[in-house]
Order: C-alpha cells, then structure tokens, then sequence
C-alpha cells in the first residue's frame, strides 16, 4: 500500500490427521521487490527448507485475484498465470528452483541467470538495491 506494507492473504490450516507435523497453510504477499527481499530475507520470519516458496510477477489487475485464490482449484488461476510474467518456484528441499518466463527464450533466461550469480560472485549484492 502507499506506506511501503504491501497486502497479504491467509489461508486457513486444519488438521486432519494425529500426524504430529504442523498443519500445511498458505501466506500470500504482494508487495514490492525490494521489500519481499527483505522478508525473505529476515531470519526472524522463518523461511527455512520445510517453507515451498513460489513467487508470481503478475500486473497490478491480477494481485488481487492472485491473493485471494487460496485453493489450487480455484477458477481465477487460469488468468492469474496467463498475466503472469515470470514464476519461480523453489523445489522441495530448496535444492533448485523452477523459473519460467514469458517473452524470454530458455537461452536469455539462462543468460540472465548467470549474469545475476556471476556478480554476487563478484561480490555485488543477490538483490540489487
């Protein structure tokens, strides 16, 4: 929003089973770059390897439905993804990730992404501020 806080939804968590590990759930930010790289990157959050991480580059006239699709059924998905201009999308384990992005061949996606991890190995910072 206008103070820099960004919007978010919940979704509710319920178990099910007497299965001891904590119920799956699902929090939804939009907000900007700058600051989801500073929530991904508080320890205080607790993002850690259990956490799926997926994140959606959609324009302003699909945050909404974005955030307020909270079941994988949900019909507004369809044209949620079809705005969508980049996805990534962390792998269990967080041992790789899954980018896909419209109007970029695999070729300048690769490019991009190793021109971005060739600099933070030059020691520039991961996001640039």
């Amino acid at each position: 929003e206008a103070d820099g806080a960004g919007r978010f939804a919940f979704s509710g968590a319920s178990r099910t089973t007497n299965d001891p590990a904590p119920p799956g759930g699902s929090v939804r930010v939009a907000a900007g770059w700058q600051h989801l790289a500073r929530i991904c990157g508080d320890p205080a959050v607790g993002l850690e390897r259990n956490v799926r991480l997926r994140l959606f580059a959609v324009a302003a006239g699909s945050v909404s439905p974005a955030l307020d699709a909270a079941d994988l059924d949900d019909p507004r998905w369809p044209a949620v993804l079809a705005d969508c201009a980049v996805y990534v999308g962390a792998t269990p384990g967080l041992k790789g990730l899954h980018l896909v992005a419209r109007g970029l061949d695999a070729a300048q996606v690769k490019a991009r992404v190793m021109q971005r991890l060739l600099a933070v190995a030059r020691g520039e910072p991961a996001v640039p501020l």
